[in-house]
């Protein structure tokens, strides 16, 4: 199954007035939407690779 994108088209009028806004509609989800949206950018991405496990890495750090 191939996830749906959803296109939307908003206009500023600079780089900060755009960020900002992209800040607050991001601040504005929950937890879980945002996981949400990374899962759907990963299947987008990686396409049915992306239903196998993230795999985890462990590494030992020495203090200097």
């Amino acid at each position: 199954m191939k996830p749906k994108l959803e296109r939307k088209l908003q206009v500023f009028s600079s780089f900060e007035e755009m960020e900002i806004q992209d800040r607050l509609e991001w601040w504005g989800k929950t937890p879980l939407e945002r996981i949400h949206h990374i899962e759907f950018l990963r299947r987008l991405n990686h396409g049915d690779a992306a239903f196998e496990r993230l795999q985890r890495v462990f590494e030992v750090a020495e203090r200097a």
